[in-house]
């Protein structure tokens, strides 16, 4: 069902969903907000997606003052439990230092999630909460992927839906960045060719993109991510990803007889950029990220081999012996990877389970697998 009179045409059966949008544009708009006529807010079974017909790639579907956007940090959370079906959805406790126009905004959002059991699904089938009914996945998962931590709260729920928004400027550049909720945007689904949030001129904004050939509009919230980090903090695995992130290792680097040249330790760190921090401390070369990006090797050149050949050399190595040490060490390290991820993929395999985290995370086992095979075979061509 579509109602013509609201701001944003709303595409569902059910009357709660359609009146908490309604009345979430409502209040945007007539705080300074610009939501583009065209837009389309589409539910189905649960899921919200975003559609326009008719925008240009260039135009804004949506224009969200900073003041709008909603901070999360000071909020205190708590979990009802519905005691005829035992559904779990959030309440809001406290909210401190929001404006009234953002309190309002706020129990809008929390009502749309809590109105499609989006907490509930969280609970269920999200890895921050649903892995732990997998013991050994889990802890095999925590290996190869450090940053994951278990959480069944409110505040872990929500990581997966806020953005780190910092207002461009010289002003603000020595601010830290705030996690903010954002009305309505945040119903836009992800893609790997979807549009960037803009956060120029004192308000998000974000462009029509329509890569999968329809009327959705998407967002890229996966930014140098790869399939691992997008399940970690999604949910989902994204199958468009081609870049694999090395999983912590630490191996020696062989020079001759064989002797060793010293340890590299290779870390899982975000960072801004394909480019690691690079640290020596005493025998001991680390890498705070390696990343296999087929497509681009003189990026792996730059962040792996040329630290790894200059550590080589700076322990006594000759050039050509330290481009000896960093091919070997990229091929044990790469080994590592594939031989890590092997068996956690064949431990989910084998549970031989229906479970959406554990389908979703084979998929994302096998992407990265396929990103890594994938390196291996540009890496031969050279």
């Amino acid at each position: 069902m579509t109602d013509s009179h609201q701001l944003v045409t709303v595409e569902t059966d059910k009357t709660q969903v359609r009146s908490l949008i309604d009345s979430t544009a409502r209040i945007l708009v007539e705080h300074g907000a610009t939501i583009d006529p065209s837009v389309a807010i589409r539910e189905s079974g649960g899921h919200l997606s975003v559609h326009s017909a008719a925008s240009p790639p260039d135009t804004p579907l949506f224009v969200i003052p900073q003041e709008l956007l909603v901070p999360v940090a000071e909020i205190t959370w708590a979990i009802m439990t519905n005691k005829d079906t035992g559904m779990r959805s959030m309440t809001v406790e406290s909210a401190q230092n929001l404006t009234p126009v953002q309190r309002d905004l706020l129990d809008l959002h929390i009502d749309l999630y809590n109105s499609l059991n989006k907490f509930e699904w969280f609970l269920n089938e999200h890895p921050r909460a649903a892995l732990s009914d997998f013991p050994d996945v889990e802890r095999l998962f925590t290996e190869c992927e450090p940053n994951f931590t278990r959480g069944q709260e409110p505040e872990d729920f929500l990581a997966s839906r806020v953005l780190g928004y910092r207002a461009k400027g010289p002003a603000a550049d020595h601010l830290p960045k705030k996690s903010v909720l954002m009305p309505l945007v945040d119903l836009m689904n992800h893609h790997p060719r979807g549009a960037a949030f803009d956060t120029s001129n004192g308000a998000l904004s974000v462009l029509a993109s329509q890569p999968a050939s329809d009327s959705e509009c998407f967002v890229n919230y996966g930014g140098l991510r790869d399939a691992l980090q997008m399940f970690s903090s999604y949910g989902f695995a994204d199958e468009s990803t081609t870049v694999a992130t090395s999983i912590c290792a630490t191996l020696p680097l062989i020079g001759e007889s064989p002797a060793t040249l010293g340890t590299l330790k290779v870390e899982r760190k975000h960072s801004k950029g394909h480019l690691p921090r690079v640290t020596v401390k005493e025998s001991t070369l680390t890498l705070s990220k390696v990343t296999f990006a087929p497509r681009k090797l003189d990026r792996f050149n730059a962040a792996f081999s040329l630290p790894v050949k200059s550590f080589a050399m700076q322990q006594g190595a000759s050039p050509e012996l330290a481009d000896q040490v960093a091919e070997q060490a990229a091929r044990e390290l790469i080994e590592i990877n594939q031989q890590q991820l092997g068996v956690l993929l064949e431990t989910v395999i084998a549970l031989n389970s229906e479970r959406v985290v554990l389908r979703e995370l084979e998929s994302a086992l096998r992407v990265q697998l396929r990103s890594l095979d994938n390196f291996v075979q540009r890496l031969a061509m050279l």
